[in-house]
């Protein structure tokens, strides 16, 4: 089985995933200004953090040392056990398994899947936050993935590794050049990268061309170098201690030691990074360190054989499985968190817009009525209160209707909601020709379903209509039509309806639409919204 070093990756929290965005629940305020209620729905000023299963900092040191100490024992209890007479000819078959070739092949093709899983996840957390950290975590990963196919491909078309000095000594450098990447990884501050996308060619291109050079002296220089063996083991009793080239044997024991310090620096900043994946990457270093220190006693990772240096390496496979696992889930539950404080800020930004703007509105009128000694005031006072409680009262009915419905709902079905709402209150009748199959952002539904309401009830109040149409239709931009057959109304800036013109004007202006109205006394009125 080829040597592949491995480096397990930074967890991708919800800070990560969403740089800008910051805890929410109990730092909205509010305040009175001129007589209109303000609500300062901005995030806080501190970045939120969800938490994930996973070793912590003191956790990842436990198992850490746990996988260190663990490997040691097993390697010197079964490296005892082989050198003992006492056991007979039976001694060398002890933790070694054969394979075929085609089984060694799909162990290695395995692990490249792993590999490639975690630098995925790895590649979105580089294109998310871009630092040398990550970048380098991604290089790495593509290389030991990399190293993986190749070993893969070489098995199934030799009789082993150890067969083909170009094979041997080309999986032996990429091998080095993974490992090596991997402490660089652990290693290198997470510093932003002022140019990401010339930071991510320069990096790929490089391990790219280090590889390819790697490769390219391997074949060149193939009738040159040794073979890996004098004599190529195929039996357990034929594979013995410290039976390779020493060559090979220096270089993954340079490997092992690049794993063990990448395992330290992933420990130490488990605690400050607060990534649980960072834990799992320092267990899975210290297990191929263990793997490649065994790797260099008994090299079977060259031959049909499988040892302790194997099992090793498919430990800490697993350990990036089971971290790249629980990375998934971490992301996962980041982005329903995310979706969720999206839509609080929405329903704050309605309530604000909507609700709380009528009651400071009510609450000045009435000081003018206590205020006021006309009789004539007070009157218009009284109706302007009426008329804005009406208004609340559809705007926070239909934001129940929407909160108590689907979490899917159309747009189509929001507009039937919204509409219905107003015309159970003011007895008009709907005409509705609405496609149901557009989909829209929140944001575009929640400012089409406002539009609605302002529009359906203004039509009843002000244009005293009895019938309302309200057309949706999408040919390539999304367009909205809401017709009455009212007596209209004027479009005058100092008409009562011009609060309400402006209030549509600004949603659909909030989502790069444009508002046409078309009104005139005793004619009814025709607004249209045309979203881009």
């Amino acid at each position: 089985m080829a040597p592949a070093g491995h480096r397990a990756f930074k967890s991708l929290n919800t800070r990560d995933l969403h740089a800008g965005q910051r805890s929410h629940g109990s730092d909205d305020r509010c305040r009175t200004k001129m007589g209109v209620l303000v609500v300062d729905t901005r995030p806080p000023i501190y970045p939120r953090r969800m938490p994930t299963k996973g070793p912590d900092s003191a956790g990842s040191k436990l198992l850490i040392s746990l996988a260190a100490g663990l490997g040691l024992v097993v390697t010197a209890a079964i490296t005892v056990a082989r050198l003992s007479p006492s056991l007979g000819e039976d001694r060398h078959a002890i933790g070694v398994v054969t394979l075929d070739d085609l089984h060694e092949g799909q162990v290695e093709l395995a692990a490249a899947m792993v590999l490639i899983l975690v630098a995925a996840v790895v590649w979105e957390r580089v294109r998310r936050l871009p630092t040398r950290g990550h970048l380098m975590l991604f290089a790495a990963l593509c290389a030991l993935a990399f190293d993986n196919l190749v070993s893969a491909l070489f098995t199934a078309g030799f009789d082993s590794l150890s067969t083909s000095r170009f094979a041997t000594w080309a999986t032996t450098s990429i091998g080095l050049i993974g490992a090596a990447l991997l402490f660089l990884a652990a290693w290198l501050p997470d510093e932003p990268l002022a140019r990401p996308r010339l930071a991510v060619v320069r990096t790929l291109v490089t391990t790219g061309c280090v590889i390819g050079i790697s490769m390219s002296l391997a074949w060149l220089l193939r009738d040159v170098l040794p073979d890996a063996f004098r004599t190529r083991p195929t039996t357990p009793e034929e594979l013995t201690f410290l039976n390779e080239h020493p060559t090979l044997s220096v270089g993954e024991a340079m490997a092992a030691c690049c794993c063990v310090a990448a395992g330290l620096l992933f420990s130490r900043s488990a605690r400050r990074r607060q990534d649980a994946l960072t834990g799992w990457l320092g267990i899975a270093s210290v297990l191929l360190a263990v793997s490649y220190t065994n790797y260099a006693l008994v090299p079977s990772h060259f031959t049909e054989l499988l040892y302790l240096g194997d099992y090793f390496f498919l430990a800490a496979v697993a350990v990036l499985l089971v971290g790249a696992v629980h990375e998934i889930r971490a992301a996962e539950a980041a982005l329903v968190d995310s979706a969720l404080y999206g839509e609080r800020r929405r329903i704050a930004r309605e309530m604000h817009d909507t609700v709380a703007q009528e009651l400071a509105f009510i609450a000045a009128q009435t000081r003018t009525i206590t205020s006021a000694r006309d009789p004539e005031r007070a009157g218009q006072a009284v109706r302007r209160i009426q008329d804005s409680v009406d208004r609340a009262l559809d705007q926070s009915r239909s934001a129940i209707k929407q909160l108590s419905g689907p979490v899917d709902e159309t747009l189509a079905a929001a507009i039937e909601v919204a509409a219905g709402v107003v015309a159970r209150r003011t007895g008009v009748r709907l005409e509705l020709d609405l496609d149901r199959s557009i989909v829209v952002s929140p944001d575009v539904r929640s400012a089409l379903v406002k539009i609605t309401l302002e529009a359906v009830s203004n039509a009843a109040r002000t244009g005293g209509a009895d019938q309302v149409r309200i057309d949706l239709w999408d040919n390539g931009s999304v367009g909205l039509r809401i017709a009455d057959y009212g007596s209209g109304f004027d479009q005058d800036p100092g008409a009562s309806a011009s609060s309400v013109l402006a209030s549509i004007h600004e949603s659909a202006e909030g989502v790069n639409g444009r508002v046409s109205v078309q009104s005139g006394d005793g004619n009814g009125t025709a607004l249209e919204v045309q979203l881009p």
